[in-house]
C-alpha cells in the first residue's frame, strides 16, 4: 500500500478582498492570536486519503463519480473553528445548509474509494480553511468561536467548478472541470 497522502478537493473561488475576511483578520490581530492565513487557494476536501493501494486508479474513481456531476452552487454563511489537541486551531468558513446532492455524491465517492482499499481516517465535514492558529498557542475552541461571532459574514453563494486530485502539500495529479449548470429556457 502506497504511503503517500493524497486528497480530492473542490476549489472554492473565494475573494481574499472580501470585507468580512478583512474583519476576521482584524479581530484575530486585536486579540493577539497569531494566524497563518490561507494565501488565496481555498478548497473543500472531499476525501483525504491516508494511503492508496498500488494499482488503484483514484483519478478514474473520481471521474466516474464527478464527470456528469453538475457544478454545485453552495451558500456560505457562517464562520466556525476547532481547536487542536496539540495546540492552535483552524478557522473556517462553512454552510448552514448543505445541498443533499452534494453530500450524497461526496459520500458515494468516499465509499467507493474505501471499497477500493484506500484508507480514509477522517469524516467529511464541509469547511473551507481560512487560517490556522499557531500550534504554540493554546486556545479554547469556545474562545475561538466567541471571537468569530464578532464577525458578520453575509450569506453568499459560489459556484464550485473544478475538482482536483492532489498530493498532500504537493502537485496536482488530476483535474476535472464540472459540468456547467443546465440552461433553462431560451
Amino acid at each position: 500500500m502506497a504511503k503517500m497522502q493524497t486528497y480530492i478537493e473542490i476549489e472554492v473561488p473565494l475573494r481574499q478582498s472580501a470585507s468580512w475576511l478583512g474583519d476576521l483578520k482584524q479581530v484575530m490581530r486585536e486579540n493577539y492570536l497569531p494566524v497563518r492565513w490561507q494565501n488565496g487557494y481555498y478548497h473543500i476536501t472531499l476525501a483525504f486519503l491516508n494511503a492508496v493501494p498500488s494499482g488503484v486508479d483514484v483519478s478514474a474513481i473520481m471521474k466516474r463519480h464527478l464527470a456528469s456531476f453538475e457544478a454545485p452552487s453552495l451558500t456560505f454563511d457562517r464562520l466556525d473553528a476547532f481547536a487542536k489537541r496539540s495546540g492552535g486551531g483552524v478557522v473556517f468558513l462553512t454552510c448552514s445548509d448543505l445541498p443533499g446532492e452534494f453530500l450524497s455524491i461526496t459520500e458515494s465517492l468516499r465509499k467507493d474509494l474505501e471499497d477500493a482499499g484506500c484508507v480514509i481516517e477522517s469524516d467529511f465535514k464541509l469547511h473551507v480553511t481560512l487560517g490556522r492558529v499557531d500550534r504554540d498557542v493554546r486556545v479554547a475552541e469556545k474562545k475561538l468561536q466567541e471571537l468569530l461571532s464578532e464577525v458578520d459574514v453575509p450569506s453568499f453563494s459560489l459556484q464550485l467548478k473544478k475538482v482536483n486530485y492532489r498530493e498532500f502539500r504537493g502537485r496536482t495529479l488530476c483535474s476535472l472541470d464540472l459540468k456547467s449548470p443546465s440552461q433553462t429556457g431560451d
